[in-house]
């Protein structure tokens, strides 16, 4: 790529820029509700009850995208958009992340409110992004369905923890060669600064790095 890990001038620039970025690339997840065509109202496909908390002009069938407009296609899935905690109908086809549900809480399902929920999608648990009804299918697969929300507030507070919770430390180019050292940047030799409380340590406050014994000796930046 021609680059190198980089020296970072401004901590507070490039966590807001992270902070950005997660929330670019998971911003949109599928939730269990759909319709059959475009006449039709949508529907949670775990009771039937008709979907509400709609983000403003929606559901709208692509009115406004100018995109769905020219190819033609229905949007008859229902997401969760996270920026605004309100749902919007989609085309179905789309990939995106999506919320899981399980009527018990088994391993990676969280409780969340009085719900059991798995957020998946994006390469977390080696899941990539799916179309609606490939979320479907990945979610029963767990025992689970697509998710009714019914907090969609507590929803998203959960998938920003969890975005940072799996994004939360970043390797920079820095480093020493032995313990002894300090810790240079390897673009320039400068000496590092900007540390968290407390650091460096060399592991002092890890029981697990003091009992195997491996020294730290590569600087990393904590997003949180």
């Amino acid at each position: 790529m021609g680059g190198t890990l980089a020296q970072i001038e401004n901590t507070t620039h490039i966590v807001d820029h992270i902070d950005k970025d997660l929330h670019k690339g998971n911003w949109r997840f599928w939730v269990g509700a759909k319709r059959s065509n475009k006449e039709e109202e949508f529907q949670w496909t775990s009771n039937g009850m008709l979907v509400g908390n709609w983000a403003p002009g929606q559901p709208d069938n692509g009115a406004f995208s100018l995109l769905d407009v020219a190819d033609g296609k229905d949007e008859n899935c229902v997401e969760l958009q996270a920026w605004t905690g309100k749902y919007n109908d989609e085309n179905c086809d789309e990939e995106h992340s999506f919320v899981c549900e399980h009527v018990t809480c088994p391993s990676q399902f969280r409780s969340v409110g009085e719900q059991c929920l798995l957020v998946l999608g994006g390469g977390h648990m080696d899941v990539q992004d799916k179309s609606w009804q490939q979320a479907m299918e990945k979610c029963q697969q767990m025992g689970g369905t697509l998710a009714q929300i019914e907090n969609t507030t507590q929803i998203v507070d959960h998938i920003d923890k969890d975005l940072h919770k799996r994004n939360w430390r970043f390797w920079v180019g820095a480093k020493r060669t032995n313990k002894e050292e300090e810790f240079e940047w390897t673009s320039s030799g400068m000496l590092v600064g900007n540390w968290a409380p407390w650091q460096p340590d060399n592991g002092a406050f890890s029981l697990l790095e003091v009992t195997d014994d491996k020294d730290e000796n590569c600087v990393e930046l904590q997003a949180w």
